[in-house]
């Protein structure tokens, strides 16, 4: 079970080369958007040397976006593992879309259900109308309007991830069921499920990341909040859970700091950067120390 983590900084983080990041409920305030003083505070503790990937259940550019603002390349992994990008190649490292008879299925369900949905592709969000689902991601995704078609007719390489919308009123007859006939499924927010090619998660991304940068996962620091988190935080030396994050995610941490929405991710990024730049001061400083 997470422990608090207020002021200090978790035992042995002077050992961790890499920081994973979740954007929504973690990055990102309530309202979807991740403030520039997070952009910031990321930015500066890739200055001192951190690698930094982005993991979300966003759309690849949209978890793109936010390196871009950082002016720092490096991997993003979206759609919860589906699609993994490195801003510095055009083409994406790897696509895992949902195989036929799961995308199928899972797309009679929701309209049986009466639940609203859209589906993410590698660069396009897609909706049959302008429900709950429409609005969200679009809002979730930098204002990215998504194209009104038939969901049915996505080509099957594009078809990356559901996001269903359902209310709290639903929930208690469609949350059972989708977890029944989709065992992979995800609750990613109070009132969205998603689904990906099962098998898929993000920890496929991040550990990929991991081996071509040539950083073991005991070196990695990481934060998350909700179900799509579970596949990676317990792999990672130091997991840290959000204090809005789901119970089962808190499990699986070691620690947990303040709530998305006053930016705690980034009083704490900025807290761990402060000690790496007065680390790297001292060793500059050091006799025999070589100076630029």
């Amino acid at each position: 079970m997470a422990q608090p983590l207020l002021h200090n900084l978790p035992p042995g983080i002077d050992e961790c080369r890499a920081a994973v990041f979740d954007v929504d409920g973690t990055l990102a305030r309530e309202d979807s958007t991740v403030s520039d003083g997070t952009i910031a505070a990321l930015r500066r503790l890739a200055d001192t040397g951190i690698a930094i990937i982005i993991a979300t259940g966003r759309m690849a550019p949209a978890a793109v976006s936010i390196l871009n603002r950082m002016g720092t390349s490096g991997y993003a992994i979206g759609c919860n593992g589906a699609i993994t990008v490195h801003t510095d190649h055009a083409d994406p490292v790897s696509v895992m879309p949902i195989e036929a008879a799961v995308y199928d299925r899972a797309l009679d369900f929701c309209h049986s259900a009466g639940v609203d949905v859209a589906v993410f592709t590698p660069t396009t969000l897609v909706a049959e109308r302008r429900g709950e689902a429409y609005r969200f991601v679009m809002e979730s995704n930098e204002g990215m309007v998504p194209e009104i078609a038939d969901l049915a007719a996505i080509p099957h390489a594009d078809r990356l991830k559901f996001m269903i919308h359902v209310s709290h009123e639903q929930d208690g007859v469609v949350g059972p069921a989708i977890r029944q006939q989709f065992p992979g499924v995800m609750k990613t927010l109070p009132e969205y499920y998603e689904i990906n090619e099962p098998g898929v998660s993000k920890w496929l991304g991040v550990s990929a990341a991991l081996s071509d940068l040539g950083i073991a996962p005991h070196e990695v620091v990481g934060m998350g909040d909700s179900e799509n988190d579970l596949s990676w935080l317990p792999q990672i030396g130091i997991p840290i859970a959000m204090e809005n994050a789901f119970p089962n995610v808190k499990e699986v941490c070691s620690y947990e700091i303040g709530s998305n929405e006053v930016d705690s991710a980034a009083e704490f990024i900025n807290r761990w950067a402060a000690v790496r730049e007065s680390s790297l001061v001292r060793a500059v400083h050091q006799p025999g120390a070589t100076q630029s």
